[in-house]
């Protein structure tokens, strides 16, 4: 039996330009006839995960069913076998981080946790398995949002040393994956920064990082992603 690995893909799309239409991570990508949310995962290397919990707003399954094209798109896809699991929520959160802690605290996950966006996809071959960042060079892609980007910074042993919301600090972005090799590594990194009012009202999951790599001395590791699709850039 597989020890657990749970993957976590929150899809809480709050975007008014979304108001009135099927959200980007549920659009279907036209050369692969597959959802952007399963095409974003298949990036990554799956064979590790054991459960993979999809997080949607209950109107968006009120509206378009989406658990239902998802499970018909996994049966279809390299994720076929993996647990599947459905949180929807009946109002979002305030940030992606608090969506990550609501998850794992409403299901008791523990051990290792991977979290992806699916509004983005990124080529990565590699057995993704304890505390890493998904970065890719931002001189390797013509095409980015950088104002909507966390950047890191890594020391000469190649260990993250600075990962910050909006400010460049070096030219790795990250890409839209975070591995957690303890789902209570998470969990007291969230809840230590509840603290902070500057931060609680809309933590990122950097923030989140970069606190257990300053308090509780856990280092991170860059993985370089062989390529990288922003969905909502090539969408526009």
């Amino acid at each position: 039996m597989k020890k657990k690995y749970s993957l976590i893909v929150p899809m809480i799309n709050t975007s008014s330009k979304y108001a009135n239409k099927l959200p980007i991570e549920f659009q279907y990508d036209n050369n692969t006839g597959k959802m952007n949310c399963i095409k974003s995962i298949e990036g990554i290397n799956v064979e590790l995960f054991t459960d993979i919990y999809f997080v949607i707003l209950s109107k968006h399954e009120k509206q378009y069913n989406v658990s239902q094209k998802i499970m018909l798109s996994v049966k279809n896809s390299k994720l076929n076998g993996i647990n599947c699991v459905f949180l929807f929520l009946d109002a979002p959160t305030s940030s992606q981080a608090e969506t990550i802690y609501t998850v794992i605290k409403k299901y008791n996950i523990d051990g290792p946790i991977f979290i992806k966006d699916a509004d983005n996809m990124c080529i990565c071959n590699e057995h993704i398995l304890g505390n890493y960042v998904l970065v890719y060079p931002l001189e390797k892609t013509p095409i980015v949002d950088p104002q909507h980007k966390s950047y890191i910074s890594v020391d000469d042993q190649n260990f993250v040393t600075n990962i910050i919301e909006k400010k460049i600090v070096g030219n790795l972005f990250n890409c839209g994956g975070y591995a957690f090799n303890d789902a209570n590594d998470f969990v007291n990194g969230f809840e230590a920064l509840l603290e902070f009012e500057d931060i609680s009202n809309h933590m990122y999951i950097s923030h989140i990082i970069y606190w257990l790599i300053l308090n509780k001395n856990i280092k991170f590791r860059p993985i370089e992603a062989i390529d990288y699709e922003d969905f909502e850039i090539k969408n526009n």
